[in-house]
Parts: C-alpha cells; sequence; structure tokens
C-alpha cells in the first residue's frame, strides 16, 4: 500500500494505552509504546490465543480486500471520526480521489464495536452505505456478544482499559449493513469466511479466540 497525503491529527498520548496502538504491538509492530504493550501482554496472557486472533483479523483483511478489488498502487490516507461519517465522506481527499461514477469498497475492520449504542451506529453505517454507487461492497468485521469466557474477559479489559467498547450479537451486526444484501458465506464467524491457505494450519484451541467475532461482506444495488 502507497500512503499519500495524510491529515493532521492530534498528539499521541504515550500514558494512555490506545485502542489501535495496543493491535500494532499485538501484530508485531513497532508503533507503539511501553503502556501499550503492557496491556497487549495482559490481553495474550489473559486470552492466549488472542494473537492468532489479531493475526487472523488481518489475514480476514486480504482475504476481503483480494475479493473486492485488485491492489491498487494509487492509496490515500484519510484521517477521521467515524462518528462523523459527513465529515468523512465531504473531505476532500475522498471526493477527489475516489471515482464516484464507480463501485467503492468500504472497510469497517474492527472499528464498529468501538461505538456505543448510544453514539446510534447504524444510523452512521446507513449514512456511509447511502453515499456508496451501485455496485460497492461494504466489509464488517465485529466482536460478538456471546457467553464465552474468553469473550467476556475480553470486554471487561477493554472497557476497563480504553472506556469503551460494546459488543453486538449477530442478529444486531447484521443491522449495520443497513439491509444489503450478504454474499456468500454471509455474516459468519472470522474462520468460517472465505478460509485460504493459511487458515489450514490453525491450531484447534486457538479458534477460539477466531471465532470471538464475526465477519460478511454485502454488496449495494
Amino acid at each position: 500500500m502507497f500512503v499519500g497525503k495524510r491529515a493532521k491529527a492530534g498528539a499521541p498520548f504515550p500514558s494512555r494505552p490506545s485502542v489501535a496502538r495496543v493491535y500494532d504491538y499485538l501484530l508485531g509492530g513497532k508503533d507503539n509504546f511501553s503502556v501499550d504493550r503492557s496491556h497487549g501482554q495482559w490481553i495474550t496472557a489473559t486470552v492466549p490465543e488472542v494473537s492468532a486472533g489479531v493475526r487472523a483479523q488481518r489475514a480476514l483483511l486480504r482475504r476481503v480486500v483480494r475479493y473486492m478489488l485488485a491492489e491498487n498502487p494509487a492509496t490515500v490516507v484519510v484521517e477521521g471520526d467515524l462518528r462523523v461519517p459527513g465529515a468523512i465522506i465531504s473531505h476532500p481527499l475522498v471526493r477527489t480521489h475516489l471515482d464516484w461514477t464507480r463501485p467503492i469498497g468500504l472497510l469497517l475492520s474492527g472499528v464498529l464495536h468501538l461505538v456505543m449504542d448510544y453514539e446510534r451506529p447504524a444510523e452512521l453505517t446507513t449514512a456511509l452505505i447511502r453515499a456508496l454507487p451501485s455496485g460497492s461492497y461494504v466489509f464488517i468485521q465485529h466482536l460478538l456478544d456471546l457467553d464465552d469466557p474468553a469473550a467476556v474477559q475480553l470486554r471487561e479489559f477493554m472497557t476497563r482499559s480504553f472506556g469503551r467498547v460494546q459488543f453486538r450479537s449477530l442478529e444486531q451486526v447484521r443491522d449495520l449493513f443497513d439491509g444489503l444484501e450478504l454474499v456468500a458465506p454471509g455474516l459468519v464467524r472470522v474462520p468460517d469466511w472465505r478460509p485460504g491457505e493459511e487458515d489450514a494450519s490453525v491450531a484447534e484451541d486457538r479458534l477460539t479466540a477466531l471465532g470471538l467475532a464475526c465477519a460478511g461482506v454485502a454488496r449495494k444495488p
């Protein structure tokens, strides 16, 4: 991926854990602080399979992108607040860089469970989807509200560490697609969305972490 212009963002807070930086640490990245590494280590110790789950999410994202479009070197990165979809849609780089006469891929990977119910996530996704041209695809990956002890532990930790997280049921996640028709295999647990060869080697005991989230792709008529 080639990064073009980037909008300015506020300075990071090295004393506070960041969801993005903890995720980076779990992927083996270097863009994180000590507090992020400490939280990542705690998550890994509490849910030992979580690192496999994070890597599986990244592998899933690659599969979705391959499904939606071929690799495109002309990529532009724009920072925005998902809770203000109008600002994202109207951003000058978004308006000029994308061809709004052709289908567009909207990837909402691991972000909607950070939008609380009182922030009306369905209205946010509806605003984004309605702006897309016909033939566009929408991908959503979301943590699930389960009775699984691992899910309960993860939800409690994310709430305590980041101050926000909203696990949802499969039906609640389905509502976020704004009535779009899901492509096969539908809205399913992460390991079941078009598994590739890289998933064949995933150990059985790691499937628990992978199953804490669901994923789906839908096409706009």
